[in-house]
C-alpha cells in the first residue's frame, strides 16, 4: 500500500512538474526584446532613472506590439 501511494505521488508530482516547465516557454515567445531585456536587468545595480528607462521602453514597446 505504502509502494502505491509513493508511485501515484511520484507520478503526480512529475504531471505537475511538466506542466510548470510549460508555462515560462510561452511567456517568452510573447515578451518583446526590450521586455526580455528589462526583466533580465531587474536584480542589477542600476541608477533608479536607468531602470525606469528601460522599464518605459518595454512598456512601449507591449504597446507597438498590440497594434501590429
Amino acid at each position: 500500500m505504502k509502494s502505491m501511494t509513493a508511485m501515484i505521488t511520484a507520478i503526480s508530482m512529475m504531471a505537475l512538474a511538466g506542466c510548470q516547465s510549460f508555462q515560462p516557454k510561452q511567456q517568452s515567445q510573447q515578451e518583446t526584446n526590450e521586455c526580455k531585456n528589462y526583466r533580465a536587468m531587474m536584480t542589477a545595480p542600476m541608477a533608479p532613472d536607468a531602470m525606469q528607462r528601460l522599464q518605459l521602453k518595454c512598456e512601449q514597446s507591449m504597446v507597438h506590439e498590440v497594434k501590429d
